[in-house]
Formats: structure tokens, sequence, C-alpha cells
């Protein structure tokens, strides 16, 4: 098979799709709590303030969920890390929501107990991390990295160093900068 036919047939682990369909269950929780913010003209200004607090927070999480959601069939690493780093966020942010649910200064309501939602962002992260699924966000003609360097790229390293991307011509390395034409010999 030829390398551009190996390119044409690398598709989505099937396994992906379970992560978009823990996406789009959390997306539903978050148009369930836009759902339920209510405001009224005889509604105290802090509950007011509180509630538009809440709709902003559940709109950014909204987006960041749909855009998780979009790059998860695109193969490019950057959807990879966006799904990572937004489950991280969701994650963390969940914790926070909740805290704040309970001391009355977020008008937040869940729909999910506490415990169903870290383990589906668990599950989602744990998705991502999968050899195939690593396999399948890995540029073409380059080797899987290891799970280390998945984890950095995710905080901010990248994936693939400016190094490798070196041209060789006739298995060495061409002398000069990078966009040398190697075989034309230079003038001294």
């Amino acid at each position: 098979m030829a390398k551009k036919d190996k390119l044409r047939s690398k598709r989505m682990p099937y396994i992906l799709i379970l992560a978009e369909i823990i996406l789009v269950s959390f997306l539903l929780r978050y148009m369930f709590t836009i759902d339920r913010l209510i405001f009224s003209d005889t509604m105290p200004v802090y509950q007011i303030v509180i509630g538009l607090l809440t709709l902003i927070y559940t709109l950014f999480v909204t987006v960041m969920t749909v855009n998780a959601m979009i790059g998860i069939p695109s193969a490019r690493p950057t959807s990879w890390r966006k799904v990572i780093r937004s489950s991280v966020f969701l994650l963390i942010t969940t914790g926070l929501t909740n805290i704040l649910d309970g001391l009355g200064l977020m008008a937040y309501t869940d729909y999910f107990p506490t415990w169903v939602v870290v383990a589906l962002f668990a599950l989602a992260m744990s998705i991502m991390f999968l050899p195939s699924v690593r396999r399948y966000y890995t540029p073409p003609f380059y080797e899987v990295p290891p799970l280390k360097r998945w984890v950095m790229y995710a905080v901010a390293t990248p994936l693939i160093g400016a190094e490798s991307y070196r041209l060789t011509y006739d298995d060495k390395e061409c002398p000069g900068d990078a966009g040398t034409v190697c075989d034309v010999p230079s003038e001294k």
C-alpha cells in the first residue's frame, strides 16, 4: 500500500465516539442549567448578579465543550490537547461550582451527582490516552510519542520537536540553513 493510501485509510477509533457521547452529555447538562436560570423583576439584585454570573460561566463552558467536541474527528494533535484541557478545566470548575453553590454564591443546578461527573470526565480523559487514540492523533510519518510526551503536550510542550523537522537528502544532512537545496553546490 502506498504512503498516500495509508494516510487516507486512517480512521477514527470507535472508542472516540464514546468520548463524543460523554461531551454531548455535558453539553446537555450545561443547556439544562441555562434552562433553569429564571430571572424576574421581583428578584433582589444580588440574585440577579449571581444568575448572570452563572449564565456567563455556563455559556463559556458550553462553547468550550462544543469546541472540543467538534475537533475530535479531525485527527489533529491540537484537537486532542483541546479535549484534555477542556476536561481538566471542566473537572476543576465542576468542583468549584459545587462549592460556590453550597455557599449560595452561584445559582447552579446540577442534574448529575458530582461523583458521576467526575467519573465521566475521568473516563473521557482515559479514552484520550489510549494507545489507539494517541496513534490516531499522531501526525503522519512519525512514531507515536511515549505517554510522558503526550502528558507534557497537554500541559505546554510541543508534541513533535522542531529538530525532527530537519530534512535529509540521500541519507546525509543538508549543509546550511533549512531550505537549502543540497544537490546544488554552494558558490564560494
